[in-house]
């Protein structure tokens, strides 16, 4: 009886463990967009520098975990790191056309891909409850849309784009942790580093580096790279 209840003690502990994670997770992500328009920052270079700084943060904290990285793996990191560098890049480009509600609630379709990905190259099974809320979401994404007075612009372009490589980006990362055994650590470095050049070489095609010249602009770039960066995408992946 005694060892029962330990067992069901440490279930219940997991499952606040998970709930006060999910959280952290949740609320860090959604500080993303505030901080992009704080920063005061063209799209690109936001994306530039908030991903350059997590990089450089989480190189510094641990990087003996690259040398895991096979060459096939390797090639999926770089693929995810481009998905992530045009995800960032797009969506922040969104932001600056059209409202930030309207942005973040388009770019966060991408479970509906990610569903249609797993069954198809993964197999995975799909359980009802999680079809009855992508049906929800789609039917309440239909109705918004519909509701959207100015029409569907490049903004909305931008920021569905954007959701598609966020797929692809979680995709290739559920791939090489599972199927790889890849750590998270180990996945992240180099994917952040190639999302980084990714940023940097759309913004010299754009012209448009920009650097974070205030105290103002910096603090807020600072916080892009260790809340939204390392304490939502890093602890979701």
């Amino acid at each position: 009886m005694g060892d029962t209840q330990v067992i069901l003690s440490k279930a219940r502990l997991r499952r606040v463990e998970l709930v006060a994670i999910v959280l952290v997770i949740t609320l860090s992500i959604s500080s993303a967009s505030i901080l992009v328009i704080l920063s005061r920052l063209n799209a690109g270079s936001a994306s530039l520098w908030r991903l350059l700084l997590s990089t450089l943060i989480l190189f510094a904290l641990d990087h003996k975990g690259l040398r895991e990285l096979t060459g096939k793996t390797m090639l999926l990191t770089v693929v995810a790191g481009v998905a992530l560098g045009l995800h960032f890049t797009l969506w922040m480009e969104s932001l600056i056309l059209i409202p930030v509600f309207e942005s973040t609630l388009l770019v966060d379709t991408y479970p509906l891909l990610l569903t249609l990905y797993e069954k198809t190259f993964l197999k995975a099974r799909v359980r009802p409850k999680e079809i009855l809320g992508l049906s929800v979401a789609s039917l309440l994404l239909y109705i918004f849309l519909g509701g959207v007075k100015q029409g569907f612009i490049i903004g909305h372009v931008y920021a569905l784009t954007s959701s598609f490589f966020m797929s692809v980006y979680f995709f290739l990362g559920r791939l090489l942790r599972h199927n790889f055994n890849l750590p998270t650590r180990t996945y992240v470095i180099p994917t952040y580093a190639t999302a980084t050049i990714t940023s940097l070489i759309y913004c010299l095609f754009n012209s448009s580096i920009e650097i974070p010249a205030t105290p103002s602009s910096l603090f807020f770039v600072i916080l892009l790279a260790i809340v939204p960066m390392i304490g939502g995408h890093t602890m979701m992946n």
